[in-house]
């Protein structure tokens, strides 16, 4: 089934996405919420150019539309296609997170997820960094 992302870019706002987070974040699991709040801090950067923040928009909105292909109820299984959009997402634009928006997201998730957040973030990054090469 492919996933047309463009019908999501108009369901995402700010406010939601941070709603959904605080909602949701500990059955999302910290991979989703890390990753979704790399693409929130993302969204917000004024140097992110147009058509990026298209592909932001679009993911984020399809974090925050309930009815997607695998429901969000279901603990942790539940984010997965979540997952994969977001993941998707940011792997086109790693190159535009800035530190700036790596310390915003890594102060969230230290008042979510306590002080090993950094250590958890840490290990999605190199993963990420395995990844492209």
């Amino acid at each position: 089934m492919a996933i047309e992302l463009k019908e999501y870019a108009t369901s995402y706002s700010p406010q939601l996405v941070m709603q959904v987070l605080n909602r949701a974040f500990s059955k999302a699991g910290f991979d989703v919420v890390a990753r979704v709040l790399q693409l929130y801090y993302l969204a917000k950067s004024p140097e992110l150019p147009l058509w990026a923040k298209a592909s932001v928009f679009a993911a984020l909105g399809y974090f925050v539309v309930s009815p997607d292909a695998m429901p969000d109820i279901v603990p942790v299984l539940g984010f997965t296609d979540d997952l994969l959009v977001i993941t998707s997402t940011l792997a086109g634009l790693s190159s535009q997170i800035t530190p700036e928006i790596q310390r915003k997201v890594l102060e969230k998730l230290q008042g979510w997820f306590g002080d090993e957040a950094a250590e958890k973030l840490e290990k999605i990054q190199q993963a990420a960094d395995q990844e492209k090469t």
